[in-house]
């Protein structure tokens, strides 16, 4: 993945630091949910601190994207030095460890993101769910807005585990034949 240069600005402080983001996720909103970060070891400990604590930062790509921290959601910093003396860091939110509130948060980097929501579905609730209803399962959340794609360079999936509405659209598919045996 190609290195982006990442800013956080805040004249009121006299700070203008710069690294470099691999990758992040974000909503429609801006807020985000998985940032990797790359640079001198101030600068990256700099970048994750400000968005730790809530401030805007600003991919410097074209169209320039600004993006904050919800810290409502949690989460944690991962860290590496790399060999060439470099820091790394990840900040991810914590429903990609834990579903929150339902909400969960999937790394969906594969070929086939309707079996790794219908792994999740079938691991959060106790609706009854076979692999051949995966793609209905996949477009039936998208479609109740249960389930959304994050924006950003690293795919991400964004899932409401609401097993009674689930139990509904299931039942819904069986009972008007969208879902066969």
């Amino acid at each position: 993945m190609p290195l982006t240069p990442i800013r956080y600005y805040d004249p009121a402080r006299d700070a203008d630091v710069r690294a470099w983001t691999d990758g992040y996720a974000c909503d429609g909103e801006g807020v985000f949910y998985l940032l990797s970060v790359a640079g001198p070891d101030s600068a990256c400990r700099a970048v994750a601190a400000a968005s730790a604590t809530g401030c805007e930062l600003e991919i410097l790509e074209t169209p320039p994207r600004s993006l904050r921290w919800d810290p409502w959601e949690g989460y944690r910093i991962r860290s590496a030095k790399l060999p060439c003396g470099m820091l790394h860091q990840m900040v991810v939110a914590r429903p990609f460890f834990e579903a929150r509130d339902g909400l969960r948060l999937l790394h969906a980097e594969t070929d086939d993101p309707a079996a790794l929501v219908l792994r999740a579905v079938q691991g959060a609730c106790a609706v009854p769910l076979i692999p051949e209803w995966k793609d209905w399962l996949y477009q039936k959340l998208k479609q109740e807005s249960l389930l959304e794609e994050l924006r950003g360079s690293i795919p991400v999936l964004r899932i409401r585990l609401h097993e009674e509405s689930i139990a509904q659209m299931v039942s819904e598919g069986v009972r008007t034949h969208a879902l066969a045996f």
